[in-house]
C-alpha cells in the first residue's frame, strides 16, 4: 500500500541569547494543517496523541 507523504519546512530567527523564535515563515500547507488541528475537538486531539505515542504528552498533562 502507497502512502502519500507530505513534507512541511519552515524557517526559523532564534534570539540564541534569549532562546526564543523571533521569526518563522512557513508555507501555506504549514498554515492549512495547523488551522486544520486547532479546529478539531480537544477530545479528538488527546485520542490522536495517546494513539500516536506523542512521549505520553497526555498522560503526563493528567498527572499534573
Amino acid at each position: 500500500m502507497e502512502t502519500d507523504e507530505i513534507k512541511l519546512s519552515m524557517k526559523l530567527l532564534i534570539d540564541s541569547k534569549n532562546k526564543k523564535v523571533v521569526f518563522a515563515e512557513v508555507e501555506k500547507d504549514f498554515v492549512d494543517f495547523l488551522f486544520y488541528i486547532l479546529t478539531l475537538p480537544l477530545s479528538t486531539d488527546t485520542k490522536l496523541l495517546k494513539e500516536k505515542g506523542m512521549i505520553n504528552i497526555y498522560e503526563r498533562g493528567e498527572s499534573e
